[in-house]
């Protein structure tokens, strides 16, 4: 998470130095066609990194979080092991409706 950080920052630098360039080459021009194509360029890829660095922060923090949360149930998760005849390991979770099917049986549901 800290090295995202780290890297929207040195983006949003890049950012600022690309975007500067840019503005200040605009003074510079005397209709010369490779430096308004290097000043277009400048600007393309200051507002790409400064792009960037919103979508760390933003986006990918909230995935990153997303998967946070599923790792920590995942780790909190109570399970049960039970070995089977033919040696297989089934896991099972040890409490909620997928349970009461799975300690049922096929075919065992009641019948009303």
């Amino acid at each position: 998470m800290h090295d995202d950080i780290r890297k929207a920052f040195y983006y949003v630098l890049t950012s600022i130095v690309f975007l500067l360039a840019a503005f200040g080459m605009e003074e510079v021009l005397n209709s010369n066609v490779l430096l308004t194509i290097l000043r277009e360029g400048l600007f393309i890829g200051g507002w790409v990194f400064l792009w960037e660095a919103v979508a760390t922060t933003a986006f990918k923090k909230k995935i990153l979080k997303n998967n946070r949360r599923k790792y920590e149930r995942l780790r909190d998760a109570d399970v049960r092991f039970r070995y089977d005849q033919e040696s297989r390991v089934s896991i099972y979770p040890v409490e909620g409706p997928l349970l009461d099917k799975i300690e049922k049986g096929p075919g065992k549901e009641k019948r009303g």
